[in-house]
């Protein structure tokens, strides 16, 4: 991971690194990733935040759905009156999903898109694209 957008990706400041230095360094660094707020290190942040502040992310029955789908994992975890449901694009392309009966009126707590394209009980993940259900 390049620390800035400075030459050779902040690793030193002349000669030639002893590894490649990614050449999207200039938009890809991680000085740009602290000072976003919609970054990966930030998604993390709330992620972590979100785990341990629920009980059921960590002790709760897991539900596997679609097992053999080959783009997508989707599962639930339930204990006493919460239940959650976890969906994720686990490819380069747009997939469309079609969420489960009992995901009905259930809100996103955790997304790493600004947006989830929603038609009825289907959704449309973008590439990668993570989405947690409460």
């Amino acid at each position: 991971m390049q620390w800035d957008d400075s030459v050779n990706g902040g690793f030193n400041t002349g000669h030639k690194t002893w590894q490649c230095v990614n050449e999207e360094y200039k938009n890809i660094n991680v000085e740009k990733d602290l000072n976003s707020d919609q970054s990966i290190y930030r998604y993390y942040q709330k992620l972590l935040a979100y785990r341990k502040d629920n009980d059921v992310v960590i002790n709760g029955e897991v539900k596997e759905y679609d097992h053999n789908n080959k783009k997508i994992i989707a599962y639930s975890r339930s204990k006493d009156d919460q239940n959650l449901f976890v969906v994720a694009n686990f490819t380069n392309k747009p997939v469309v999903y079609a969420l489960p009966d009992d995901i009905n009126n259930s809100n996103v707590v955790l997304n790493n898109y600004s947006k989830l394209a929603v038609n009825g009980q289907e959704i449309k993940l973008q590439p990668y694209q993570a989405v947690v259900f409460e």
